[in-house]
Order: C-alpha cells, then sequence, then structure tokens
C-alpha cells in the first residue's frame, strides 16, 4: 500500500525484535513506512495496537508536528522502516498525488477509529448505575453521566458541562450539600481526595444519601494531574436500612442492660429481705418451742396410726386383685402463677440463597446449632449449564465476528463489535460466577429456625435467589420479665426453679429459673421479675416461630421435688388427713395419718407421714 512508493531507495531504519523506535512524548518531525515486521504501540506500559508491515505509522507528524501520543517498539521478528520528512511527503504530494490522497485515506481511518473507542468509552460511562462527574484542573466540568443527572436533580447536562464548578454548583449551595460541594473543591485544590465517603445532597424535593469517591485524573503523558472524576451513588435506601439495624442493636442491647441492672439490685432486694428476716426472727423461736410440743403430741398417734389395721376391715375377705394401688409421684409445686409475661427479643439473622437451583443435599436440622459460615445446603446450580452453554455461544460469537470486521477494516463494525464482545464476557463472568455460589452458608452463629416450623426443607426442594431460606437465631439466654406486686414478693429468690409458657415456643413449656427480682421505678411496691429458659432442647428451638406474638406465662415453684398423691386417695376424718397406703411386707392396706400442702384439681402435697417409696390405694 505504502511501500511501492519506497521501492527505489535502500531502508533507513532496522530494529532489532522490540527495540524503540521512538518514546511517548517524544518531540514528532517525521512519519515512517514499515517496509518488513511490525511495529507495537504503548502508553504506560499498555499495547494499544500494533501496526503491521506496508502501513504508515506517525502520520500526524507530517500535518502538526507535536510529540509523540504512544511509544513504538518492533514486534518480536524486529521492524524494517522508511522514514519520511515532511519536506519529502510536500514533494510527494506534488510528484504523486496517489501518495498523498492514500495518507489522508489512512489518517482519515485512524480518526474515525479514535472517535468509535471515544464513543465507546462514553457510553459505558453513560450506562454507569454510579453518577461521574469529570472537572479539569482549572474547575471546568467536562462530563456528566445520566446517573449523576437523576441523583443530582439535574434535567439538562447542558446545566453543568462546560460551567465551572462554583457556577454549575450556585444555585444548590444548601447546608445540606455543602460538603458535598467541599469534598469536590478540595479534591481539585490541595488534592484532599475521599473514598466512599457518606454526605448529603438536597435539590428542592430530592433529599438523597450518597456515597462519594474521588480521585485524580492524569493527562496522556501520566505524570501532571489533569483534574479529578468524582464518583458517587445514591444509598439513602441502604442508609435507612441501616439506621433501623442499628436501632434494633440498641433495643436489645437496652434489654439486655435491664437484665444487668436487675441482677445488681438483686444484691439490694437480698438485704431488705435479710433485714426483714431479722425482724421476725425472735417470733419464729417461740413458734418453733410451739411446733415442737404439738408435733411431741401428734407424733406418737401418728406411730399408733400408721401400724394398726384400718378398723372394720377384713383382709383375709379383700380381693387383692380388686385393690388399685398407685405409687405416690415426684414433682414441682407452684405457689405463684401463671404469671403474665412478655419474652425479651434476641437477635435474628436471615439466610437466603445467591441462586434460583434445586437442594442437593440438606446438612441440618431444625433446632440445631451452627457456627457462622457453617454449610446449611449444597445446591444442584447444573440448571445454569444451559445457560452458561448459550452465554458460551455468544462469547464465541463475538469474537467471530470482531475478528471478520477487523480484517475489512470497518471503523465503525470494529467499535461494535468490542463492545458486543465486552458484554458477552460480562454475561459469561456472571453466570460462571453464579455456578460457584452451589452453597448455603450461615451468617451468623445460633440455632437453625425454619420461617413456617410445621414445614420440613428437603433435597430436591427448589429455592429462590434472594427469597428468605432460613433464619439463624441467637437464644442464648430466652429471657422473660413479669411484674409482680409487694404480696408476692417474699415467695420469690433468685435460683427459683420455674416453668414458662410461651406463644414464640408454640406453647411449649420451657424449663427456667428466676434469675433476678428488682424494684421498677417509680412504682412503689411492684417489682420486676426476670426469668430466664437457658438450656433449651432441638425440639424447643426448632419450634419457634419468629412471627408470633413475644407473650407468655411464668410458673414459679416452691418445691420442685415434692411428693404428690392423687386427690381421691385422701379422705378427711375429724379434720385429720389420711391416705390408706399398701403395705408391702405385710401385703395388707393400712391407714396412715398425713400433713398435706398445696391441692389442685387432680393432687395433693404430702408434706409427712409417706415417703416416695409408697404406693397410696384408690378408692
Amino acid at each position: 500500500m505504502f511501500k511501492e512508493f519506497f521501492s527505489d531507495r535502500e531502508p533507513d531504519i532496522i530494529l532489532q525484535p522490540y527495540e524503540t523506535l521512538f518514546n511517548h512524548m517524544q518531540p514528532a518531525d517525521c512519519a515512517y513506512v514499515i517496509q518488513d515486521g511490525s511495529i507495537e504501540l504503548f502508553i504506560s506500559d499498555e499495547q494499544i495496537a500494533t501496526i503491521e508491515k506496508d502501513d504508515l505509522l506517525g502520520e500526524m507528524a507530517l500535518f502538526e508536528g507535536g510529540y509523540r501520543s504512544a511509544t513504538a517498539q518492533a514486534g518480536g521478528e524486529g521492524a524494517v522502516l522508511f522514514k519520511l520528512l515532511t519536506g519529502e511527503f510536500m514533494d510527494f504530494i506534488a510528484e504523486r498525488p496517489d501518495f498523498a490522497f492514500k495518507v489522508m485515506q489512512r489518517t482519515t481511518e485512524r480518526l474515525r477509529e479514535m472517535d468509535t473507542r471515544t464513543m465507546q468509552y462514553k457510553y459505558a460511562v453513560a450506562s454507569m448505575k454510579d453518577g461521574v462527574l469529570v472537572i479539569d484542573q482549572e474547575g471546568l466540568i467536562l462530563s456528566v453521566n445520566d446517573s449523576a443527572m437523576q441523583i443530582l436533580g439535574i434535567v439538562s447536562a447542558d446545566e453543568f458541562e462546560n460551567r465551572m464548578l462554583g457556577e454549575a454548583f450556585a444555585n444548590l449551595r444548601y447546608a445540606e450539600n455543602e460538603e458535598f460541594i467541599a469534598s469536590l473543591e478540595t479534591s481539585l485544590s490541595i488534592k484532599d481526595y475521599v473514598d466512599n465517603k457518606v454526605v448529603k445532597f438536597a435539590n428542592g424535593s430530592i433529599q438523597s444519601t450518597l456515597s462519594l469517591t474521588t480521585s485524580e485524573l492524569f493527562d496522556s503523558d501520566n505524570d501532571d494531574m489533569s483534574g479529578i472524576i468524582a464518583v458517587f451513588r445514591d444509598i439513602s435506601e441502604l442508609q435507612e436500612l441501616r439506621e433501623k439495624e442499628i436501632a434494633l442493636g440498641k433495643e436489645v442491647k437496652r434489654r439486655h442492660d435491664e437484665l444487668a441492672r436487675a441482677y445488681m439490685s438483686i444484691e439490694e432486694s437480698n438485704s431488705e429481705m435479710e433485714s426483714t428476716l431479722k425482724r421476725v426472727s425472735s417470733m419464729r423461736l417461740i413458734g418453733l418451742v410451739l411446733i415442737i410440743l404439738v408435733l411431741g403430741l401428734v407424733g406418737g398417734i401418728t406411730v399408733m396410726e400408721r401400724f394398726r389395721p384400718e378398723s372394720g376391715i377384713n383382709v383375709a375377705e379383700l380381693d387383692k386383685s380388686q385393690i388399685v394401688r398407685a405409687p405416690v409421684t415426684i414433682k414441682p409445686v407452684s405457689t405463684l402463677g401463671p404469671l403474665p409475661s412478655e419474652m425479651a427479643p434476641f437477635p435474628m439473622y436471615p439466610v437466603h440463597s445467591e441462586v434460583s437451583a434445586k437442594i442437593e443435599r440438606v446438612n441440618f436440622v431444625a433446632g440445631q446449632v451452627v457456627q457462622e459460615g457453617y454449610n446449611l445446603a449444597r445446591l444442584d446450580v447444573s440448571g445454569l449449564q444451559t445457560e452458561l452453554e448459550l452465554a458460551s455461544g455468544k462469547y464465541v460469537a463475538a469474537v467471530d465476528r470482531l475478528n471478520k470486521v477487523t480484517e475489512k477494516g470497518e471503523p465503525g463494525e470494529i467499535g461494535k463489535a468490542k463492545l458486543d464482545l465486552a458484554i458477552a464476557e460480562r454475561e459469561l463472568d456472571n453466570i460462571e460466577s453464579l455456578m460457584k455460589r452451589n452453597t448455603i452458608r450461615a451468617t451468623a452463629g445460633g440455632a437453625v429456625v425454619i420461617p413456617d416450623s410445621r414445614k420440613r426443607i428437603s433435597e430436591d426442594e427448589n429455592v429462590e435467589k434472594d427469597s428468605l431460606f432460613l433464619y439463624i437465631v441467637d437464644m442464648n439466654p430466652v429471657l422473660f420479665y413479669s411484674v409482680i406486686g409487694n404480696g408476692a414478693f417474699g415467695k420469690i429468690h433468685v435460683g427459683q426453679k420455674a416453668s414458662v409458657v410461651a406463644q414464640s415456643f408454640r406453647g411449649m413449656t420451657l424449663d427456667a429459673e428466676v434469675v433476678a427480682l428488682s424494684p421498677v421505678e417509680d412504682k412503689p411496691n411492684t417489682f420486676e421479675l426476670a426469668v430466664v429458659a437457658k438450656r433449651l432442647d432441638p425440639e424447643q428451638r426448632a419450634s419457634f416461630d419468629p412471627s408470633a406474638p413475644l407473650g407468655a406465662t411464668v410458673e414459679i415453684f416452691d418445691r420442685p421435688d415434692a411428693i404428690t398423691a392423687p386427690i381421691s386417695s385422701v379422705k378427711y376424718e375429724n379434720g385429720i388427713a389420711k391416705i390408706k397406703i399398701w403395705d408391702k411386707k405385710m401385703g395388707q392396706v393400712r391407714l396412715v395419718s398425713v400433713q398435706t400442702g398445696v391441692t389442685t384439681l387432680d393432687t395433693v402435697e404430702i408434706l409427712s407421714g409417706i415417703g416416695p417409696e409408697d404406693e397410696v390405694v384408690i378408692e
């Protein structure tokens, strides 16, 4: 194409492989024609083009001089070149107009290619979801993309482009915007750049929270600053979610602080109780003496009654097979309750799937306690294989298309083909990334809770991307609060056994313990009772319903290991409670006197008279 014009002369330059022809920003005073080999062009160590043999290089020097826009070096096979000075080029124009026409044609093609590349960059910036402002060193706004216009509430790019920074923001200098504008100005003037700085911005009805990053913009020689690039995004929704998260954390901390205060105040309550006990100690001593005298009298009678056969009962005539015997039972006896209570909220962490897929393997059971990062389930992502094959096909087709249009040398087609290839490559990368996300992991440590505890997550079940999979719930401990009056205060002490029936645990009974009892501020003779369920079994943890109300009832046990008998086995004679028991050694029924305590609908607490090894006779 060009070397035919130099067939009557010897080459001017012979370069060895990778030898430099000229450097970036070197003064330009001539062009070159490649007779053989190739020349590679670089900007900042990045190869931007390869010029093959019979092509023209550095032709802009023939028209305007100036400086080289890139570094040129020989390819791997070296290069042989003709040198074309400006004076020679003028002679060629006079003698060989066809040569001048080819030079202008080649220059025009390269200018078009540069313009296409510039359009690609503009398209890429315009399609970004983040707002972008490009400002030169003098403060002139060179570019603003569509996302920036939307975030800042700008109707037209003309409001900002080709305007000075101060002029563009003249009508937006509200108090809310001072930090945003100041960050741009200081980044430009004193190079004080920011990285993901959270700032406020307002424009009329638009009230936003932005994340702003500024960075230095260099000129083509990569040495001197030519301006800044400001990239920002609207994080108002994220900020609102964060504030709600912080508020929830504060609420949880407040409730736990209340528990801590309750623990501290228990010592004060115990001191008050100790003082009260001292005041009645003398009365107890008198009462004890009286009780000893009474028990001495009653005890003798009881011993005789216990070993005396029941009058009127002929043991020999009894059909022993018809005697109904039942062992006494050991169970807690409640003296206070049920008390209306409320469960303290505790942290819950949702777990989502990053892809839509079928569950291949489940590695947990409901109620299981896991650590953060635990592999809860493995997903079958083979369903993405079809999408991967389609994306691979698009990528291969885009590569072929680019190769074909490159051979034809159509600048516009080449630019579009490169853009299509970039889109296909990004789509292929996204699908490959999704296929690697084939596990669902615990986002925190705690118990595994399925949102609907009546449902079981099983293999071959489908999960949707970003849908709620399950919760990780920190149930250590589970706290319940009740308010009691002064009358019940003396019946409760720290360490006392209790049971809780909670709505959040679908009515299951939880074993619990009293951990604190403290006065309620501004409410005389009123106390807050704190009860904790420390050791939940897997079934209880699995029954937790995150959507249920926090209401519960608490029952306090005065004697957790009391002896009880069926209420039908107790008879009263002259105000004395008696029970028929089966004498195992004698093989007969005996009538004994007992002292009773708390009575419920079906049982009676036995304080004395029989032991846990006895069997009672039920009539």
